[in-house]
């Protein structure tokens, strides 16, 4: 994934934000930047650049793990840069956990899970 700038947002799938989650960029197997989300659920890291493997992960919730490249270079693969996290439940895995660059893809998203809850 190619991010102009690294910020967005963790939701559950009712689309209700994820307060406290941790969100780190780790390389080498080495946390190099970490921040948590806000009330919102937002998060944002400022003057990052480089090749990262990012995590979101709160308790209760599938931990995200991606590989993102952030900076300047990522300019010409960018539409947004903005992340659109959806989390899944904590007993699943990674692929439980769905990222749209899209709010339109993300809103329609969440829209569907309301519609097939109980």
């Amino acid at each position: 994934m190619h991010l102009a700038h690294l910020h967005g947002v963790f939701v559950n799938e009712k689309g209700d934000p994820i307060q406290g989650a941790v969100v780190t960029l780790d390389r080498d197997q080495k946390v190099i930047y970490s921040t948590r989300t806000d009330a919102g659920g937002r998060f944002a890291f400022k003057h990052v650049s480089g090749h990262y493997s990012l995590h979101v992960s709160a308790k209760g919730y599938s931990q995200l793990n991606r590989e993102v490249i952030v900076g300047l270079e990522a300019l010409t693969y960018l539409r947004t840069d903005k992340l659109y996290v959806i989390a899944g439940p904590g007993a699943c895995t990674d692929d439980c956990c769905t990222v749209y660059r899209s709010r339109d893809r993300f809103d329609d998203a969440i829209k569907r899970n309301k519609e097939h809850q109980y």
